[in-house]
């Protein structure tokens, strides 16, 4: 029985048949909140288990026990998922009761007795029987979820797009069986797949989700090639200008001064380009912890008013009371707001630029907002991409700018959250925890 919930548990999707666990009409169950049939106490674990999920913690293991429609409580397993996209919940239940599927379980598969069956039932990795013919005898929750519909006594189906799952397992049976593997479901998870022979005649698939450590890994990977790149470039046209000296162009004096000049712009941005990745690495690596103090906003905000340097005929404008105040390092907080707005004046030909100050209670916001050329979707959905520009050309930066702010906002305990529209501007808010200053 499989439901499929938003981050906050309300009942998206089901399963043909899941309402009978329930006795209610599949359809019906459609907007409801999954909390509303937890009974008493579980529901304190549940929301629990939300949060968990929503963190990206998971496949997790639980008991619940549900009350029905007619009255009936019963007590089930649950496993659950956070789906890849990040938006949605996966959940499969299992009654307490006679499993027909998991009775079918035959002995050749080695898995033992029903304690062992349940015990597997809890794991949070993935658990695919097969015998020599590749026809499926046993699939554990955890399975279910990371690959769908896989039926008991059928011939193992192919269900990973670009990877056959099927040959996979047929190799187990064979003197060179093959090694681990990442594979990506047909949502985007990322699976380390594993297969042990149990015998000649039987082999499990083990499913590991590694979509966290695989994605940060990868990220980790492009930002050593993305940085290795940025720094080329300055690199390489000072040592041109060098050249060009050495060549003879320093006998004239105009030719002279360009090539000194290219020299001390490169040599400028790459200590600018340097400065970024070390405070974006001490930052995402914890080895310096902020100093938190009261700061207020508004002379913070003023500050970087004064330093943008906006096109002509953009105004800048300051609206923050002066008792608005956030628990905060000074330094961090004007390098993630200056970050934002030196973004706007880059891409605002007219108009303004508005820097915002308000406490909202438990949270200090200042909002950053401009009537620029704004994000295409696209565009917005990689801003937060170290080392990613839309457009790239001479002046652009290094694309470091928006990443660096939302690391400080997260090591202040805070959050920035970006709105923008194609040709109508963009709008970064940073929220922190809110002080206030007395008067």
């Amino acid at each position: 029985m499989r439901f499929v919930t938003d981050l906050n548990g309300r009942i998206t999707d089901v399963s043909k048949g899941t309402g009978e666990l329930l006795a209610i009409d599949d359809h019906r169950l459609i907007g409801k909140p999954l909390a509303a049939y937890v009974v008493g106490d579980g529901r304190r674990d549940f929301r629990a288990l939300l949060l968990d999920l929503s963190r990206g913690v998971g496949p997790v293991g639980t008991l619940l026990r549900l009350q029905r429609r007619d009255g009936v409580q019963v007590e089930v397993e649950v496993e659950a998922v956070s789906d890849a996209s990040g938006t949605r919940l996966e959940w499969l239940f299992a009654t307490d009761g006679p499993d027909v599927e998991e009775e079918t379980v035959t002995e050749n598969a080695g898995l033992g007795p029903r304690p062992m069956r349940r015990l597997l039932a809890r794991l949070p990795l993935g658990v695919v029987s097969v015998d020599q013919d590749l026809v499926v005898d046993y699939v554990n929750p955890a399975a279910r979820v990371f690959l769908g519909g896989v039926p008991l006594g059928h011939v193992l189906p192919d269900v990973l797009p670009g990877f056959s799952l099927r040959t996979y397992a047929s190799r187990l049976f064979t003197p060179a069986p093959p090694p681990k593997r990442v594979v990506e479901t047909a949502r985007g998870r990322l699976l380390e797949l594993e297969g042990v022979v149990g015998g000649h005649d039987s082999a499990l698939l083990l499913l590991y989700d590694v979509t966290a450590e695989e994605r940060r890994r990868r990220a980790e990977q492009d930002f050593v090639t993305n940085a290795a790149h940025e720094l080329r470039t300055p690199i390489a046209a000072i040592a041109g200008a060098l050249d060009a000296l050495q060549a003879g162009a320093d006998d004239a004096t105009a030719d002279r001064e360009l090539f000194l000049g290219h020299i001390r712009r490169e040599s400028d941005r790459l200590a600018r380009l340097v400065a970024a990745l070390l405070l974006l690495a001490r930052i995402q690596t914890g080895q310096d912890t902020p100093s938190l103090e009261l700061v207020q906003i508004a002379p913070v905000l003023d500050d970087v008013a004064t330093a943008l340097e906006p096109r002509e005929g953009v105004g800048v404008h300051v609206d923050c009371d002066a008792r608005v105040a956030a628990l905060a390092d000074v330094d961090l907080l004007r390098q993630a707001v200056w970050n934002v707005a030196a973004n706007a004046a880059k891409h605002t030909d007219e108009g303004e630029i508005r820097l915002v100050g308000r406490d909202l209670g438990r949270v200090a916001e200042i909002e950053v907002r401009d009537t620029g050329s704004g994000m295409s979707e696209e565009t917005l959905g990689r801003a937060h991409d170290r080392f990613y520009r839309a457009q790239r050309g001479p002046g652009d930066g290094f694309g470091l700018g928006l990443p660096i702010s939302i690391a400080i906002a997260g090591a202040l305990g805070g959050k920035l959250i970006v709105e923008s529209e194609l040709g109508a501007g963009t709008r970064v808010r940073v929220h922190l925890p809110s002080a206030r200053v007395v008067a």
